[in-house]
């Protein structure tokens, strides 16, 4: 008897081994998006900027990791990490300050799917 469910707890332990494990997934590799997929920031100054820092959280939906994050302005808007990865994953996005017609994040997945996020930084003129 005690064979018999060493012999099979070996077999498991390879079929777990040869999927990657028997964990929890960080999702569905079919599916990948990022939440928000778009993001605007609206200031009443002409430069777009504020005296604190704007920031958001972005979270990656499906795809698998580990993710690669890169944003097309750095030096307007920062990610708080080049990659991510575990249960749920997720960055941060803070914008520098300065107005952005349109910038990208591009989330790039183990399998080198891609998904991007648009971000823009406005000046709005106050109304009268």
């Amino acid at each position: 008897m005690k064979k018999v469910f060493l012999i099979s707890s070996l077999a498991l332990l390879g079929l777990l081994s040869a999927c990657g494990g028997g964990g929890e997934n960080a999702g569905d590799a079919s599916e990948f998006s990022v939440t928000p997929s778009e993001w605007t920031w609206t200031y009443s100054n002409e430069s777009c900027s504020s005296s604190v820092q704007e920031s958001i959280v972005v979270i990656i939906n499906g795809g698998q990791a580990p993710f690669k994050i890169v944003s097309s302005i750095p030096s307007r808007l920062q990610v708080d990490r080049s990659e991510a990865s575990g249960k749920d994953p997720s960055f941060r996005v803070t914008h520098l300050g300065g107005c952005v017609d349109t910038a990208t994040i591009s989330v790039v997945d183990y399998h080198s799917k891609l998904v991007t996020m648009e971000f823009t930084a406005e000046y709005e003129e106050p109304s009268q």
